[in-house]
């Protein structure tokens, strides 16, 4: 599912989201399309939000899922730095806001946000 696919106007997010349960042919594809509609769900014309699925196994991360190719290439910026908001949330089970990671933040892709 890509960032640009839209929920159907005339069936509920519950409904939605349980259509993307039973229809999803695997983990992954449930998890791709859960961070689709996340990312869809929080955005407005103004700012659009991406939204990537951290899988943390070993002390090694990996991006399992993600609404699109922009939360794809702000994962690999943290893991390019081991550290970062994903990481922090996989690793130590709570979440900051993004002006905790100044450093990580500087380097992310060009902003959609205006």
């Amino acid at each position: 599912m890509r960032i640009d696919e839209c929920v159907p106007t005339d069936i509920s997010s519950a409904d939605y989201l349980q259509n993307l349960i039973l229809d999803s042919k695997d983990v992954e594809d449930l998890l791709n399309g859960f961070a689709g509609f996340s990312a869809r769900s929080l955005s407005f014309p103004e700012c659009e939000v991406v939204c990537g699925v951290t899988l943390l196994r070993r002390k090694r991360a990996r991006t399992v899922a993600s609404s699109g190719q922009r939360a794809l290439e702000m994962d690999e910026i943290q893991y390019s730095y081991d550290d970062g908001p994903c990481l922090s949330a996989s690793r130590e089970r709570i979440t900051q806001p993004e002006s905790a990671w100044p450093r990580i933040m500087c380097r992310r892709p060009p902003p959609h946000c205006g």
